[in-house]
């Protein structure tokens, strides 16, 4: 269990800067047939942005104009590189009177602690985990190839859906090398609430240990990459799961 707050939280479903809220399948759906308010953000970047910071302030005003009047609490829950941002997101919401109960990464980046050495990219976090998958995205881009630049094709294997898979596919927004190697600015006394990680993609072993290793729940699923679309079901009972009271 995650928390045991006396009333549930808001679920905040945040999308990553890379492709859009088509990654969350149904799982909105399934969590407002069982009763939880549930929002999902939807933040359309262009592809011409040279940070993730123009996604961070995007998302955060997004997040204040969905939430109804009052919501004093939220669960932000975050997908692949969404990760990295959650801290900031978080922030956000205390700036404008809002309590953060907790958060949850599915199959993400992990946040760099603060006070960690090293720079803070998102090729520097992916590099952490896999330096040959960040070895071969940094040849791509410096070659200025935008990524990601997957077709249906490429995907398929991850997402039999096709319908899924062509939302998806039509919501990626490629990157260039200027996006990927910007610093991310770190929020120091982060987490100031309980985290919970869910890995189902092989891509995120390491950084489902590293979770653990920093104390944090760690729950396994199904459905791959994507275990939004493919298996919804166990995302959704896995997030459920951390809210249930004794």
């Amino acid at each position: 269990m995650l928390l045991n707050p006396p009333v549930r939280p808001v679920i905040v479903l945040v999308h990553s800067p890379l492709i859009g809220r088509a990654s969350w399948g149904v799982v909105p759906d399934l969590f407002a047939a069982l009763g939880t308010e549930v929002i999902t953000v939807d933040v359309r970047p262009t592809s011409n942005e040279s940070s993730p910071a123009p996604f961070i302030g995007a998302a955060s005003v997004a997040i204040s104009q969905a939430l109804a009047a009052g919501t004093e609490q939220v669960l932000l829950v975050g997908q692949h590189e969404a990760g990295p941002l959650l801290p900031h997101l978080g922030a956000a919401q205390h700036a404008a009177g809002r309590s953060v109960a907790g958060y949850v990464l599915l199959n993400a980046l992990l946040p760099k602690p603060y006070g960690a050495r090293g720079a803070n990219s998102m090729l520097d976090l992916i590099e952490a985990g896999d330096s040959g998958r960040a070895d071969a995205l940094r040849g791509l881009l410096v070659e200025g190839v935008r990524f990601p630049n997957w077709t249906a094709s490429d995907l398929a294997p991850l997402i039999p859906d096709e319908r899924a898979l062509d939302a998806v596919v039509a919501e990626t927004i490629p990157r260039d090398f200027s996006w990927y190697a910007a610093p991310i600015p770190l929020v120091g006394e982060w987490p100031v609430a309980p985290v919970a990680y869910i890995h189902s993609a092989p891509e995120c072993e390491w950084e489902a240990r590293q979770a653990a290793l920093r104390g944090w729940q760690v729950l396994q699923s199904g459905g791959g990459t994507f275990a939004a679309i493919n298996e919804p079901q166990l995302v959704v009972a896995a997030i459920d799961s951390l809210m249930m009271n004794d």
